[in-house]
């Protein structure tokens, strides 16, 4: 909730150089829409539905935005197995090309999700 608070400017923390405080909003936002998803009853379906099509739209959103926004990116990956660890500096096409991918298949999730909360009621039961 800090960080959706920081998003809309009720506090005075700004996000990272580049990044628009809707992006930092999404962000926030896919903490919070977790958080209530998990703590609502089982029997409230229709509301998870909704707030998990709210959440992979975010998340897609936030993913796609990386990959095909503007501004120049810096990406690090990096790889651990027990004591043996690999690392370094990727370059921004690579970056770019991995987030981008990534948006697109959380979005067509989301499309599955948004498709769900507009399904008639009588399709409750065989879902």
């Amino acid at each position: 909730m800090f960080i959706c608070a920081a998003a809309m400017r009720w506090i005075d923390v700004p996000p990272a150089p580049g990044v628009p405080y809707w992006i930092a909003g999404l962000a926030g936002a896919v903490f919070v829409l977790a958080g209530i998803a998990i703590a609502l009853p089982q029997r409230t379906m229709r509301l998870q539905d909704l707030l998990g099509a709210l959440l992979f739209t975010a998340f897609a959103t936030i993913r796609l935005w990386i990959g095909f926004g503007p501004g120049q990116w810096n990406f690090s990956g990096g790889m651990s197995v027990g004591t043996v660890a690999l690392g370094g500096e990727s370059n921004e096409m690579g970056g770019r090309i991995a987030f981008g991918a990534m948006g697109v298949l959380v979005s067509l999730i989301a499309l599955r999700a948004w498709r769900r909360v507009f399904r008639p009621p009588y399709e409750d039961k065989q879902s």
